[in-house]
Formats: structure tokens, sequence, C-alpha cells
């Protein structure tokens, strides 16, 4: 478990399989795969395939086909062909190629090809290219001729 100063840069590198690291409060880390699991406020940004669950207030960057199983208020962006569960009320930016199944009353801002599966009272805005798929999708989808930072800055992201 890290619970370590916001100033404190952790690089983790690739966590071994069986080893289960949690970070919490309002630490900061890098991990290049295996799996971490999230939670506080804290800040992760994982690549290489890495496998994240994110709890509370987390934020996550997630890269090159990184999953992400977002829950309670995590805020996540994923990118580079990354997957995302979001839940209960998760918060996702989703761009270049990413796929997202939305759940919950989770928001999702995507664009530049990425794919969206809504159930729920998830909601989606998305720019041109973006795939949305789901039962809920007629009624929670919203498209938006903005630019990435416009539909970014509607998520406070």
């Amino acid at each position: 478990m890290i619970d370590a100063h916001p100033d404190l840069w952790f690089d983790l590198g690739r966590i071994p399989g069986g080893v289960a690291v949690k970070l919490i409060g309002q630490s900061c880390a890098g991990i290049t795969g295996g799996a971490v699991a999230a939670a506080g406020r804290c800040f992760l940004q994982v690549s290489n395939e890495a496998r994240v669950t994110a709890y509370e207030y987390a934020h996550v960057e997630a890269f090159d086909a990184s999953t992400v199983d977002a829950r309670g208020k995590s805020q996540i962006v994923g990118t580079d062909h990354s997957r995302i569960r979001a839940e209960d009320s998760a918060i996702v930016f989703a761009h270049c190629q990413c796929h997202v199944q939305a759940f919950g009353e989770s928001i999702i801002a995507a664009t530049d090809g990425a794919t969206v599966r809504l159930d729920g009272a998830a909601h989606v805005r998305a720019s041109a290219g973006v795939c949305v798929t789901g039962p809920a999708a007629p009624a929670n989808l919203t498209f938006e001729p903005h630019p990435i930072s416009r539909l970014a800055g509607h998520l406070n992201l």
C-alpha cells in the first residue's frame, strides 16, 4: 500500500503477477504493466496493457491498451486502444480508439474514433466519428461539433 505526499512520484514499472499494490491518498505513480488499485485522490499513469481498478476520486491516465475499471467519482483519461468500464458516477474522457462501457450515472466525453456502449443512466457527449451503441444510446447521447478541448472542459478535466 502506498500513501505518499503528492510531491513524490513513484515509477512502479511492471507490477509482477501475484503482487497486490494499492495507491491511496494523494499519491502519484506510473506503471508500465501489471495491476494496481487506486483510491482516494491519487494520480496514476498506466501503459503497456496495465490493469487498474479506480475508486473514489482517483485520477487515471491510461495508454497503450490498458484496462481500467472506474468506480465512484474516479476520473479517467483513456487513449491508444485502452478499455474502460465506467460505473457509478465515474467521469471518462475517451479518445484515440479508446473503448468504453458506461453504466450507472457515469459521464463520458468521446472523440477521435472512440467507441462507447451506454447502459443505465450513463450519458455521453461525442464528436463526429464516435460509435455509440447500447440500450441507453438514443436517450443519453449528445453529439458535439466542438473540438477535444471543449469536450474535456465539459467534464472539468
